[in-house]
């Protein structure tokens, strides 16, 4: 829906005027995914904090029998992969769009996540990754000493 409003409106937010919810809800989907386009060390914290989150449920699908959700299996997701590709094909889509109406995105968010789909992809361990591999590289990219975000 945004895309077509997008194309109707472009990119002055003033012709966006009576139509600002379409423009909130957009700018507040990008705030719920915003995690890859802050600054690495927190970028990772809060990959920590989900993917736990995300374990916890499937390890109570496997508990009950159920299908474990995507990204879910603690015993088969590439952390790193799965960040890469959230960023290809979720984050950075939808703040390029919102990078060409507001210049503090194009400037400061699209930059930072282009930094950190690079970092996810070197971290991508290449053939296969056993279980305890997989639980320490979360722990390793956590305790990771990160530089100081810039000013």
């Amino acid at each position: 829906e945004f895309r077509n409003c997008w194309e109707e409106w472009g990119n002055d937010p003033n012709s966006w005027s009576g139509h600002s919810g379409i423009l909130m809800t957009w700018v507040l989907h990008a705030c719920d995914i915003s995690n890859q386009a802050k600054p690495q060390q927190f970028c990772v914290q809060w990959t920590e904090r989900c993917m736990t989150e995300f374990f916890v449920q499937g390890d109570k699908e496997r508990k009950q029998g159920l299908p474990i959700s995507p990204l879910c299996d603690r015993e088969s997701t590439n952390i790193p992969l799965s960040q890469e590709r959230f960023i290809d094909y979720i984050v950075l889509p939808t703040f390029k769009l919102l990078a060409d109406m507001f210049l503090e995105v194009r400037t400061t968010c699209v930059p930072i996540l282009e930094a950190n789909r690079s970092w996810w992809s070197s971290q991508v361990p290449e053939g296969p990754v056993s279980q305890k591999s997989r639980r320490a590289s979360l722990q390793e990219l956590t305790n990771s000493n990160f530089p100081s975000p810039a000013p």
